[in-house]
């Protein structure tokens, strides 16, 4: 939620986040526990690549979102599984922590 709340996504993005949360909500009554929990974090992930493509066309770095969105994804992913979340996990390890089957 920490990179969903940092800044609104830009103008022309909105529709299509809209439309992806839409198709999300609807998706998530007909699918199976696992299934929820990838459907909870794509959202996470694409925004944080929204934001990195943002911050590269400003000619900065974008890294900073891609990190957090992988960490929050790993978090939602670790919660869904009954797992304890780690406050300190790197983004290498949330990667190989989303990479993992569960």
């Amino acid at each position: 939620m920490e990179l969903l709340a940092e800044a609104p996504p830009a103008p022309d993005h909105r529709a299509t986040y809209a439309a992806q949360r839409a198709q999300a909500d609807e998706a998530w009554d007909l699918a199976s526990s696992r299934d929820r929990s990838i459907i909870e974090r794509l959202p996470v992930l694409w925004e944080g690549l929204e934001r990195s493509d943002g911050a590269a066309g400003r000619g900065k770095s974008g890294a900073r979102y891609r990190d957090m969105a992988v960490v929050v994804a790993a978090g939602i992913k670790d919660r869904s599984e009954g797992r304890m979340i780690d406050p300190d996990m790197t983004p290498a390890k949330a990667v190989s922590r989303l990479r993992e089957p569960g």
